[in-house]
């Protein structure tokens, strides 16, 4: 497959394109922003990007994930610009994003769907450039299809630092790609400079970027290490200066998280929780099988040469050990492989949530580029194949990652449509209750905090503008309580004690009816399962119970 035409750079955009279709219909598909199952992150990202926008601190610098937001605020106001030019809309950002939220998260997603796809053309041209082989640079572009189950179904659909750590991750593959193919990259300043740059802007787009640190090993010297280490702090800083006020509340947020167990640090001080850790393991294993399989199959070969390598430590004068190419095979896989298990163990060590693995699965093309040269290695040489066999392995490997992403794609779809037709469905049952029932009409009516509706979707993410208290209050409370008057919400119980509140206070349940009438609805997620603790302490009957919606009859004066 190495050509020099021109066939090739266009080949190059068949994946991209193909991530652009495929993945825009995924995001699409999976219905509003508001259901339940789609609000969180998105709503916190969403009015965390207005405050930057409005050219505040964030309130939500858990991750810390300021890139995000620094891009949401792009995309905000590049989009209220327009919207402003071409259509009625209200007179400034804040009342236009809190009023028709959904447009606005769709063009943020949109652009991250754009940047992803990008980003694999950036990979695919950089690779030929480098290497001048076709099968490999397509072998790189695979990553996102055949590890779609991972990616696309919770994450690549989503308002949250993953896309973006997706696309930093490729960025990070061709500078590898680079070192692989030029001898002298672990020397050069460009190398250095660009794994710190890389470094720093993953971990300010979230810290599960930490296992790339030991690329850092791939920097040779002392003084190109330090380098990257200034450039990573350099990037670190520019990327998260709206936030630099609350650095303190960063590192105590990471602290917690170190130093307890428990899921988001809420456990008993210690580090493991052995019997989570082997079951978060275990989920892992079973939910992303694509790229563990991968990796699997990556650390055999892996071991095979670092094995050979051992045996032979002491006979450099063996062309295969002598060989300066060889040894840069078997270091960068070994590093490769350092990473990749710090993000697994790490992330078991929290929970077991494919998200977090995100950093680590942008390299699976990667890997399997390495497991080519490291069959060729080990073996493919030795045979009459040797002069062709990266691009026999090339071409079988990437007929296999074809069908592999064809079928991920499929059962993509059809599990988020499934999720999104109960949604749908059951969201419709409510309504028709609701309309149609005149005993209703009369009614008081409550939604739950993380009910599907515009309002309670609004209304969690408010809550995460003033995350851990930075901001001394919800920002946007006031303007949501003017914009959507009369809206109550169901605080689930935290300690026995259940309450009701607006925007900005707590309500009386007993105010939203009679006596005589005593009828208060409430829209919240079915009380079946481990929901049961939220249920209210005032007496209900059930008027409808579905698998993701649910309304009771609440009769407080009973």
């Amino acid at each position: 497959m190495k050509t020099k035409s021109l066939i090739s750079p266009l080949l190059l955009l068949c994946l991209p394109i193909a991530y652009l279709i495929s993945h825009g219909f995924l995001s699409h598909q999976k219905g509003n922003f508001w259901w339940t199952v789609n609000q969180d992150p998105d709503y916190a990202y969403l009015l965390n990007s207005l405050i930057v926008a409005n050219f505040e601190a964030p309130g939500h610098v858990d991750h810390p994930g300021t890139p995000m937001q620094i891009l949401g605020t792009i995309v905000l106001r590049v989009g209220y610009f327009f919207s402003s030019v071409w259509a009625t809309s209200p007179t400034n950002l804040t009342d236009s994003v809190l009023t028709n939220p959904e447009s606005y998260l769709y063009w943020i997603n949109d652009t991250l769907v754009v940047l992803a796809a990008l980003s694999l053309l950036v990979v695919g041209l950089g690779s030929l450039l480098l290497s001048n082989h076709l099968g490999l640079s397509l072998l790189l572009q695979t990553t996102p299809f055949i590890t779609v189950r991972t990616l696309a179904v919770n994450e690549a659909s989503r308002v949250a630092p993953e896309p973006l750590l997706f696309c930093i991750s490729q960025l990070l593959v061709l500078l590898l790609v680079a070192y692989w193919y030029d001898k002298t990259a672990d020397r050069s300043r460009w190398f250095a400079l660009g794994i710190g740059v890389i470094f720093g802007l993953g971990m300010a787009t979230k810290i599960t970027f930490v296992p790339m640190v030991f690329f850092f090993l791939l920097v040779a010297g002392w003084r190109g290490k330090l380098l990257a280490i200034v450039a990573a702090i350099a990037t670190f800083l520019l990327a998260t200066f709206p936030i630099i006020p609350y650095y303190s509340g960063v590192l105590d947020w990471i602290v917690t998280l170190t130093t307890h167990t428990g899921l988001y640090g809420t456990g008993e001080r210690g580090f493991v929780e052995t019997d989570s850790f082997a079951s978060h393991l275990n989920n892992i294993f079973v939910r992303n099988q694509n790229f563990i399989g991968v990796f699997l199959l990556f650390n055999l070969l892996c071991f095979l040469a670092v094995a050979y390598f051992w045996s032979n430590r002491r006979s450099f004068v063996s062309p295969a050990i002598a060989n300066h190419r060889n040894r840069t095979l078997c270091f960068l896989s070994v590093v490769v492989g350092l990473v990749v298990w710090g993000q697994i163990l790490i992330t078991a060590v929290e929970n077991s949530s494919a998200r977090y693995l995100v950093p680590s699965v942008g390299l699976a093309g990667f890997l399997i580029f390495l497991s080519l040269h490291l069959l060729d290695f080990l073996i493919l040489r030795r045979t009459i194949f040797r002069d062709r066999s990266i691009l026999i392995t090339s071409t079988i490997a990437l007929v296999l990652c074809s069908a592999i992403g064809i079928n991920q794609v499929d059962q993509a779809f059809t599990s988020i449509a499934r999720r999104s037709t109960v949604y749908e469905r059951e969201l419709a049952q409510l309504d028709t209750i609701l309309t149609t029932n005149s005993d209703y009409q009369t009614c008081g009516k409550v939604m739950a905090k993380r009910f599907s509706s515009v309002e309670s979707a609004l209304y969690f993410g408010d809550i995460w503008t003033n995350a851990r208290g930075l901001k001394g209050g919800a920002v946007f409370a006031e303007r949501l309580n003017q914009l959507y008057p009369n809206t109550v919400f169901y605080n689930e119980p935290r300690d026995d004690q259940e309450s009701y509140s607006s925007y900005t206070e707590t309500v009386s349940l007993e105010r939203l009816t009679t006596p005589q009438r005593n009828c208060v609805l409430l829209l919240i997620a079915p009380f079946t399962g481990r929901r049961e603790k939220f249920k209210p302490s005032v007496k209900f009957d059930v008027v409808f119970e579905g698998r993701t919606q649910a309304l009771y009859h609440l009769k407080p004066f009973s």
